[in-house]
């Protein structure tokens, strides 16, 4: 399926003018810019298995001069760079998987973790006034209704025990 032509004839990456589908000069096809998904998701599978001179000339411009992409983009000159949500998909795709498979100084991180837990069991025997979900419920059921916590901070305040009973 084809995106519908642009009525102007006017090469929004170089300025020259469009007989046919595609620009003689750039080779940008002259369409209207709204894509579906099913459309960005080929594109983006395509992107993947082939990279040619767009992805590293806006990896360049994305670092160095930001701005300068975005004013192109705008501008409609959109050829000679890889399409934002496709370079985003892609990004966030790449750093999920290298999350996944790099490995992590394992004894490290619980080492961390348990110093941590120490600090905080030394710090917060009093980070709330009760010690149970039991004995909080009791002082809400026996506070008028009026001043009684709302349902929301009552569930937040659940989680805080429990949380407070984990770290003990």
């Amino acid at each position: 399926m084809h995106h519908p032509l642009r009525k102007d004839k006017t090469c929004l990456n170089c300025g020259y003018i469009v007989e046919g589908r595609y620009c003689t000069n750039c080779g940008q096809e002259n369409i209207e810019p709204r894509e579906k998904f099913s459309e960005l998701a080929g594109h983006f599978i395509a992107d993947l298995l082939h990279f040619d001179t767009q992805f590293f000339s806006t990896i360049r411009y994305l670092l160095f001069k930001p701005g300068y992409l975005t004013q192109e983009y705008m501008k409609g000159r959109r050829k000679a760079y890889l399409h934002p949500i496709r370079m985003y998909l892609f990004v966030s795709i790449l750093y999920f998987f290298l999350a996944s498979v790099v490995p992590l100084h394992r004894e490290a991180h619980l080492a961390f973790e348990y110093r941590n837990k120490e600090q905080l069991t030394a710090h917060s025997t009093n980070l709330l006034p009760y010690t149970t979900i039991q004995e909080y419920d009791s002082v809400q059921a026996h506070t008028p209704v009026k001043n009684r916590d709302p349902h929301i901070i009552q569930l937040f305040m659940h989680r805080l025990i429990q949380l407070q009973g984990a770290v003990r």
